[in-house]
């Protein structure tokens, strides 16, 4: 099988998250109290005074840091077709980060435990919203073709050959990707993608 040909964004983010070794489980009890202290501040994390406040925010990224490659893990065990983008990478470490802001050691689950829904949830919704945009550029490229047709074959039941009609650029349907540029993109997918 041929290794997945990857963006350089997202391959350079990959290895960094590989620097980062897993957590103790003492150790991420130790931060998820701080982030919790800062998190539970009466008034909320805003009310906070400003130690609290930079402690809390240090030991979130320090375990975020530390997890990066729960989002690998997470991305490779899902069913999400195709090769993973940085946008995708990108919409799961902010949920991994409110993970983080919301995980409660004392509910005796570790913090990857917790956080793969989180994850999980942040692919599905990146994939839904990604096949979602590609539909909808596809059904205005249809639209746009079946009223170039029809305006064609308006002009030739028109005596004038010199009336063509071409949407403007700021109209609804004339705006965006034309049909030829969505066909090219189509193209590129996998038949599972365009699928």
């Amino acid at each position: 099988m041929a290794p997945l040909a990857l963006h350089p964004g997202l391959a350079d983010w990959l290895r960094a998250s590989c620097h980062y070794q897993p957590l103790a489980a003492s150790t991420v009890l130790h931060l998820a109290r701080r982030i919790q202290r800062w998190q539970q501040w009466p008034g909320g994390p805003g009310a906070a005074p400003t130690a609290v406040a930079k402690s809390g925010s240090r030991a979130r990224d320090h375990l975020v840091r530390h997890n990066l490659r729960l989002i690998v893990h997470t991305w490779g065990r899902m069913a999400v077709p195709g090769a993973p983008s940085a946008d995708a990478f990108q919409e799961a470490a902010i949920q991994l980060q409110r993970a983080a802001e919301r995980f409660d050691p004392c509910r005796g689950i570790t913090f990857a435990t917790y956080a793969t829904p989180w994850l999980r949830a942040a692919f599905l919704a990146h994939h839904t919203a990604t096949v979602r945009g590609l539909k909808l550029q596809l059904e205005l490229a249809q639209l746009e073709d079946a009223q170039l047709e029809d305006a064609q074959l308006e002009d030739a039941h028109q005596p004038s050959p010199e009336v063509w009609w071409e949407p403007a650029l700021g109209s609804g349907l004339g705006s965006g990707l034309g049909a030829c540029a969505v066909r090219e993109l189509l193209a590129l997918l996998t038949p599972q993608e365009r699928h």
